[in-house]
């Protein structure tokens, strides 16, 4: 527990540069009327600002409020970050969102939460069969099929939503890690 605190606090404090993929996360944007390169919006948010004003994300949203953990994806440093949405989150059920919430279970609701958030900048093409390493050390299993990826248990349902300092990928379920 305090190995996983204090990799928590590093990540939260430090500006961690860890080594990116190649590759653009989206298309650049066509130029503008003048010529000069449009500036692409989605990639001018950090992964906390494409969370939050997300209106499909706001128990993840409020759950990385709650624990700190919005900070670290608010600084520099580069992360990947799994979103479930809240329809994914009510696939939990409101009892289990709430027992997950109270003080004495926040060491089981980060390493939740720290399960859906990789260091670097994975994009879906670099995303192959085997074990995703995320922030809180777990590996967790990755399959690739066609076009699907599936994390844990869940699906990629939107891919790269290219951040400042990463990319977020849409789940459509929470990984519970064992």
């Amino acid at each position: 527990m305090i190995r996983k605190l204090s990799i928590l606090a590093a990540v939260a404090s430090l500006s961690l540069t860890s080594p990116s993929h190649a590759g653009p996360a989206v298309p650049p944007p066509p130029p503008a009327a003048d010529g000069k390169p449009a500036e692409n919006p989605a990639a001018a948010k950090s992964i906390a600002e494409i969370v939050a004003a997300s209106p499909e994300h706001k128990t993840l949203a409020a759950l990385l409020s709650e624990t700190g953990l919005i900070s670290a994806f608010r600084r520099g440093g580069t992360f990947t970050l799994f979103a479930p949405t809240d329809a994914a989150f009510a696939k939990l059920g409101q009892a289990k969102l709430d027992d997950l919430k109270k003080p004495q279970n926040r060491s089981k609701l980060m390493e939740i939460l720290t399960s859906h958030a990789a260091l670097g900048k994975i994009l879906a093409a670099d995303v192959k069969t085997g074990d995703v390493e995320m922030m809180n050390q777990k590996k967790i299993p990755a399959k690739v099929d066609g076009e699907t990826i599936t994390i844990g248990n869940a699906t990629v349902t939107t891919a790269d939503l290219a951040a400042t300092n990463g990319v977020v990928h849409v789940l459509d379920a929470v990984i519970v890690p064992k």
